[in-house]
């Protein structure tokens, strides 16, 4: 099976932590694709798109440019997500499946629960932190964490890929703007909904009105925080694995 894994906000490829090779122990055969969109990653010096619609028609544009045929099963976490949603709706022939890990939409949830209040500070603090990598790594570890708040390991590790690939403010604004906005296509794949009960950027509400709308499947992690796949690969990989072999 073809799994792409697409990240969200100015996340990129390289911050899916341990969670691909989880996948590859419990999906030994499968290939792993990790598209960054324009914004993030090798692409940050591009203008991302405003709308999840034109990030999934990249997404597409792609995979076919690089000649890698359909069937694909769409893992997307958070925005990434929403892109997953679209991508599925509107391409519906090429996906096999779709995972929706902590995302949401604004036609199922208020704002407060797509972005918890308590965070504005935070968030503050990573907007102003311009060059300052470790802060502007620390701040995302305690928003999207429970596991690595206090990993400065990893802290110092994110900070050396940020260096190397920088979001800029203004791609960070436009893709927030797209999330904002993005609205629930219809979908007549198996989608599954993985969800973070204790995630203190987004409300747990989110992932269950989407799993209530498409009458999906969906399964909760007790303790991880909005980065599931950071928090718990193991578990997840473990869970889809499940997924997958009903299909």
């Amino acid at each position: 099976m073809k799994i792409v894994l697409i990240r969200g906000l100015i996340r990129n490829q390289f911050h899916w932590g341990k969670f691909p090779q989880a996948l590859k122990k419990y999906l030994p055969t499968s290939e792993l694709y990790f598209i960054d969109i324009p914004g993030n990653g090798a692409r940050h010096y591009e203008k991302s798109p405003d709308s999840i619609k034109d990030m999934a028609d990249y997404c597409y544009q792609t995979m076919e440019k690089n000649a890698i045929k359909p069937p694909y099963h769409l893992i997307g976490i958070s925005l990434g997500g929403m892109i997953t949603m679209d991508w599925a709706a509107r391409y519906e022939q090429q996906i096999a499946s779709g995972v929706l890990i902590n995302s949401s939409a604004s036609n199922l949830c208020q704002w407060h629960q797509r972005f918890n209040p308590t965070n504005l500070l935070t968030l503050f603090k990573f907007l102003t932190a311009r060059n300052n990598f470790r802060r502007k790594e620390a701040c995302i570890l305690q928003l999207t964490s429970n596991a690595h708040q206090r990993d400065w390991h990893l802290i110092n590790q994110w900070a050396q890929l940020h260096q190397q690939f920088p979001s800029t403010l203004q791609n960070t604004l436009r893709q927030m703007l797209a999330a904002s906005r993005f609205t629930t296509p219809p979908i007549n794949i198996p989608i599954c909904v993985a969800a973070s009960r204790n995630d203190h950027l987004v409300s747990v509400r989110c992932s269950e009105a989407i799993a209530k709308h498409y009458n999906s499947d969906i399964f909760f992690h007790p303790t991880a925080g909005h980065d599931l796949p950071l928090d718990q690969p193991e578990w997840l990989a473990s869970q889809l694995s499940s997924w997958y072999s009903g299909l």
